[in-house]
C-alpha cells in the first residue's frame, strides 16, 4: 500500500530516534585526526553525512545508517543505490500488532539547520538483494540522493548486534 503525505508525516514522527535533533557532536571539519576518519565524514554543498553504518549479515539484506546534518537549504532525501545491492528503499520503523516492522517512505525532507538520524528502530536505508554477506569490518558504498545532489558514502559493517557506529561519540 502506497504511503500518503499524511502517513508519511506521522511514520516520520513516530521514528523514535530518528528526528531532527540537535548536533550531540563536535563534527569539526578541521578534526586533528581527519585523515584517520575520512571514511566516516561525506560531504556536499551544505549536507554532511556522518558514520554511515550497517549491521554485520548473512541474510541478502541490511539496513544502514547514519546522521545527515544540512547547514543550507531544506533538501529532500529521494533515495540511494549501491552496487553491492539491487534495491536501496527509505525506511521508517513502525510498530504493529505482531512487533515492529520496517516501512517504505517515498521521500524525507531535511530542513535548514537540522539533523536527522537514521538508526536502528527508527529511519534507515534498507537494501535488498545485498551481493554477499557482510562480514563485521566490511565497508558498503552507497549513494546518497538528495535530487540532483548525490553523496557518495561508505557505511562500516560493524557487529551483527551493533546499536551505533563504533566511533559514534568522535568529532569529525
Amino acid at each position: 500500500m502506497p504511503v500518503r503525505p499524511l502517513a508519511l508525516a506521522a511514520l516520520v514522527a513516530l521514528a523514535p530516534a530518528a528526528l531532527l535533533a540537535g548536533d550531540a557532536h563536535d563534527h569539526d571539519a578541521h578534526d586533528d585526526h581527519a585523515e584517520e576518519h575520512a571514511d566516516h565524514l561525506a560531504e556536499a554543498g551544505d549536507l554532511r553525512l556522518v558514520h554511515a553504518w550497517t549491521r554485520a549479515t548473512a541474510a541478502d539484506h541490511a539496513l544502514v545508517f547514519m546522521e545527515i546534518e544540512n547547514a543550507g537549504a531544506t533538501v529532500v532525501l529521494t533515495g540511494a543505490e549501491s552496487p553491492m545491492a539491487e534495491r536501496v528503499t527509505l525506511v521508517a520503523f513502525r510498530m504493529t500488532g505482531e512487533g515492529g516492522a520496517y516501512e517504505a517512505l517515498p521521500e524525507l525532507p531535511v530542513a535548514q539547520g537540522t539533523e536527522v538520524e537514521l538508526a536502528p528502530e527508527g529511519l534507515a536505508l534498507r537494501l535488498d538483494g545485498v551481493a554477499r554477506p557482510l562480514a563485521e569490518g566490511d565497508t558498503l558504498p552507497v549513494e546518497v540522493r538528495f535530487g540532483d545532489t548525490h553523496v557518495e558514502v561508505t557505511a562500516q559493517v560493524e557487529a551483527a548486534d551493533a546499536r551505533q557506529h563504533s566511533h559514534a561519540g568522535h568529532a569529525h
